[in-house]
């Protein structure tokens, strides 16, 4: 605790505390979406097509479940589950709404003493489909990869980091946006080291900042905004226990309910 408190204060002494990575806006990760899908469907390599698909599952996962990088990219094929809008009626939802089941490792938890899964939708109002994105991975790898085998691997078997993500994925797509003339991302020219795309959005916090921050309002695409309960129900995982109020901590939301914030919301 007392070097926690002399670090921090040396480094706003020094200018050298940690910023947050700027936050993305719902148009950055539905036009990488875009492009990824794109991608994959001109992509004539089972291999590439399946990379390109990790790639579109990794996008969309990271924007709607708030996960943190390591969380999400440790994700194992039996972690994941979907049940198809077909075959929504099965778990008590309407026809037609669709869902995908998440569960964490214990390793990536915020508490090891409770059970962790997020429900997400399958299919976003924005377009979004984290389903459709898993189903094409799913379909893509190879056969004798193992369910218990991580899913972000790439093709010689290393597993996905964040900075991998970034560098081959995210920041590409944002250099031609920027370069299309994206208002939010037109001042990052890189006339100082400081002031680069790069720089500015240094890990992949910036989907959870983003996607919070989406979701207090409503955007094209959307439905309605989120309230203040969904979004504390969204995000309950990552809290402590003891953070939580006593009707927020005793609260048992139903499947269509917890979906309501992806469904309608992203």
């Amino acid at each position: 605790m007392a070097f926690t408190f002399f670090s921090s204060g040396m480094g706003t002494r020094l200018g050298t505390e940690t910023r947050s990575s700027v936050a993305l806006l719902p148009r950055h990760v539905v036009s990488l979406d875009t492009w990824l899908d794109d991608q994959y469907h001109r992509e004539p390599n089972e291999d590439r097509r399946h990379q390109w698909a990790l790639a579109g599952l990794a996008n969309v996962g990271l924007w709607t479940t708030w996960a943190r990088a390591t969380e999400f990219l440790s994700l194992r094929w039996c972690d994941i589950e979907t049940t198809a809008p077909a075959r929504g009626p099965d778990r008590e939802l309407p026809l037609g709404i669709g869902v995908v089941d998440l569960t964490l490792l214990p390793a990536t938890k915020a508490s090891r003493t409770k059970t962790t899964d997020l429900a997400i939708a399958y299919t976003c109002a924005s377009g979004l489909s984290l389903g459709k994105w898993f189903v094409r991975a799913r379909t893509t790898r190879r056969p004798t990869v193992p369910r218990t085998a991580p899913i972000f691997r790439t093709h010689d078997g290393c597993v996905w980091t964040s900075h991998y993500f970034r560098h081959t994925f995210l920041y590409p797509h944002l250099h031609r946006l920027r370069l299309t003339g994206d208002p939010a991302l037109r001042p990052y020219d890189g006339s100082s080291p400081d002031n680069t795309i790069e720089a500015k959005f240094w890990s992949l916090h910036s989907y959870r900042r983003g996607g919070r921050t989406s979701v207090s309002r409503r955007h094209p695409g959307t439905v309605r905004k989120a309230t203040p309960d969904e979004v504390n129900e969204h995000g309950r995982w990552a809290k402590k226990r003891e953070s939580l109020d006593m009707p927020t901590l005793y609260a048992e939301w139903t499947l269509v309910q917890r979906l309501a914030i992806t469904q309608l919301c992203m």
